[in-house]
């Protein structure tokens, strides 16, 4: 292969470097409208949205307070940009070479406004739109783990939902041991708590203990929420079941009692009142069986874990178990 000679690669070298800088000039400013007031102020505007900017995403996207964007203030600015009229500080005012900044309220969004000689430039600013959607997923994702820790407190505290203060990092759903982390917060990195800011949550339960709702708060005030009820938990259908079968087995036990007193009576069947903890049954036998609704003996009434005792003529009864959903009658 043959080489070009050097000069010539140098001079093609030349060449470009010419071109190149022509082509600069052609779209660069002229020296004089580079120094121009009006061509400074917005390239210092630009730089002191560059400063709030940066501290916003530092923050976790809170913008400076209004009254930090100014000499000397809390914003990080390593050079302050200069009034390119005056040749002091830029500060905040309707001036030529002063400007005004407004955060929002929830500081997410800001304005700054430069002021010029007969006119004005205005830049604003907020949280990415990407940025929120993903802390709202979080939110919803966190809100969800919260209501599984909250399911398995269910589940060890006989099917009773917790007290709002329990719902906490640190109360009893948040200090269960088999929890190793609470979620966090999106939008200030901090535990989710029970408030109205965003990414945090409400937590309520009904008034008879028997459902609840929790509320996650999202961007822009909107909500998301997830309810249960015991009624749904896979957990307390179990325990009712296995209570439903304990109520049947001691229905069984006091039919025991009953047809053991007939056979000591001639056929004759015991009064309502001897069918009983204290009555004449429940004295003369040594165990009796407890209510698993209520951990207390079994008595007479309608309420899921109690028993109807009817006396029919002739010796003969009715003895029926009152379940969760339902009766249980035996023949």
């Amino acid at each position: 292969m043959r080489r070009r000679p050097r000069s010539q690669a140098l001079a093609g070298t030349v060449l470009l470097t010419v071109l190149a800088l022509a082509a600069f000039r052609a779209v660069a400013p002229p020296p004089a409208a580079a120094a121009e007031p009006g061509y400074l102020m917005k390239e210092r505007i630009l730089l002191l949205q560059g400063y709030i900017e940066s501290q916003g995403a530092k923050a976790y996207w809170r913008f400076p307070k209004t009254q930090w964007v100014a000499p000397g203030g809390r914003l990080r600015a390593p050079l302050w940009p200069v009034d390119p009229w005056t040749g002091g500080a830029m500060r905040p005012g309707s001036a030529p070479g002063h400007y005004i900044y407004r955060a929002a309220d929830d500081r997410r969004s800001y304005r700054l406004t430069g002021y010029f000689q007969g006119a004005s430039m205005t830049v604003t600013g907020a949280v990415p739109f990407t940025y929120m959607m993903a802390c709202d997923h979080r939110s919803k994702e966190g809100l969800c783990q919260v209501q599984q820790y909250l399911e398995r407190w269910v589940s060890s505290h006989d099917g009773a939902y917790p007290p709002a203060s329990t719902v906490t990092r640190h109360g009893g759903v948040g200090e269960q041991s088999i929890m190793k982390f609470w979620p966090s917060n999106p939008w200030n990195h901090g535990p989710m708590a029970q408030s109205t800011n965003e990414g945090d949550f409400k937590y309520s339960r009904s008034d008879d203990d028997q459902s609840y709702k929790m509320t996650a708060h999202l961007r822009h005030g909107t909500t998301w929420s997830v309810v249960g009820s015991l009624a749904d938990n896979p957990c307390h259908k179990l325990r009712l079941q296995l209570s439903d079968e304990l109520v049947k087995s001691s229905l069984h036990v006091l039919q025991g009692y009953i047809e053991a007193y007939r056979q000591a009576h001639g056929g004759a069947a015991p009064a309502a009142a001897d069918v009983s903890h204290t009555g004449a049954l429940g004295q003369g036998n040594p165990y009796w069986p407890d209510d698993p609704y209520s951990a207390v003996p079994m008595a007479q009434g309608t309420a899921a874990g109690q028993f109807t005792y009817v006396v029919h003529g002739g010796g003969a009864y009715t003895l029926t178990g009152h379940l969760s959903q339902g009766d249980y009658t035996l023949p």
